[in-house]
């Protein structure tokens, strides 16, 4: 994960997160929120390259952001209990996930993301 994390914004400017963490590599993946005994509101962990997460060993049900590989919202899951497997639409090529309730603006599917 990065040391100096972005903020995550939507198309019209919006900050949706104060905080988006990248797992990109193979430990931060695996690890995940898996451990965490809550996640801030604002902040966020980003898998790119994956449409489908689980929540086993979580403490915590998190809020799912599905993207298109140009950051655009195709999907969006609330409230993803502890012990499930969430699946994204065939279109999603990365996943945002937050605590329940945690991102700071409501976003739409078919909005366009970017980091800032």
């Amino acid at each position: 994960m990065s040391a100096d994390p972005p903020r995550l914004l939507d198309d019209a400017g919006r900050v949706l997160l104060e905080r988006l963490e990248t797992a990109d590599r193979l430990w931060p993946r695996f690890v995940g929120l898996m451990g965490l005994a809550s996640l801030p509101a604002g902040h966020g962990l980003y898998f790119p390259r994956c449409r489908s997460v689980h929540t086993f060993f979580m403490r915590f049900p998190i809020d799912l952001l599905y993207v298109d590989a140009e950051l655009r919202v195709v999907g969006i899951r609330e409230a993803v209990r502890p012990w499930a497997i969430a699946i994204g639409p065939a279109a999603a090529r990365g996943v945002i996930e937050v605590c329940q309730g945690g991102l700071l603006e409501e976003p739409v599917v078919g909005a366009r993301l970017r980091f800032g």
